[in-house]
This record gives structure tokens, sequence and C-alpha cells, in this order.
């Protein structure tokens, strides 16, 4: 599969969960959507029996027309603010996402087998 382009959009979605759900169904023209500042939702807590505490379970908006990656979150850290979804027609491409070389809440570093780079930063003040 050749690619003569990639259509990237990156907005900055501030936690609403209406406005990704809206950019997942309508931007399908689009590859790859580097989101800003996902939103997230706190689905249970499951509590273990050998220990104090629990592990909470996460949700980010997911949709079938789109592979979602993030890094793993931490209800007790700062949340994440970077969401990549790629569109399911790449899925030939093998995108990963490489935490071995950054694993960063702030940052999402992308390869594929032909090793295309895609870096989602976050910046703030």
């Amino acid at each position: 599969m050749i690619l003569k382009s990639i259509r990237i959009l990156s907005p900055n979605v501030c936690k609403n969960n209406f406005l990704i759900n809206t950019l997942l169904e309508t931007c399908k023209d689009y590859n790859i959507l580097f989101i800003q500042k996902p939103p997230w939702s706190l689905i249970q807590c499951i509590s273990p029996s050998f220990s104090e505490g629990g592990k909470e379970i996460i949700e980010f908006p997911n949709h079938s027309s789109w592979t979602m990656f993030a890094h793993s979150f931490n209800i007790n850290s700062k949340y994440l603010r970077v969401l990549i979804y790629i569109n399911v027609c790449l899925s030939k491409l093998c995108f990963s996402l490489r935490k071995d070389i950054i694993n960063h809440r702030d940052i999402s570093f992308f390869n594929n087998s032909s090793m295309c780079f895609l870096f989602n930063v976050y910046i703030y003040d």
C-alpha cells in the first residue's frame, strides 16, 4: 500500500466528550487525529482482596472507524494530555505506540514497520 499523503488534524478538545465524539464521527476524511486534552471517564474501581486501594478502569471515547492509542492512565497522577486516533483505513501500516523510547503523558511517539515517525506533543504554559 503506497500512501501519497496523510491528513492529520490536531484539535484541543478541552476534555469535551461531545466535541471528541463529533470529531470521530465527522472527520473520517482525515487519517490521524492528534487529540489534545482528551476527555476521560471513570467506569469502575476494582478493589483487590489482597491490598488496600484499587485499580481504576478508565475509558476514552471509541469509534469503529478509529483505532485509539494512549499511554497507561493512572487517575492518581495527572491526566493524559495527548491521545491519538488512527483511521482504520491505515491499519495495514501497523502503527504502534513506542513507550520504550518516550513514555510521557504529554508526548506520544509512533512508528510503523516502514519507519514513519509521528509525534503528538501537548505544549502548555
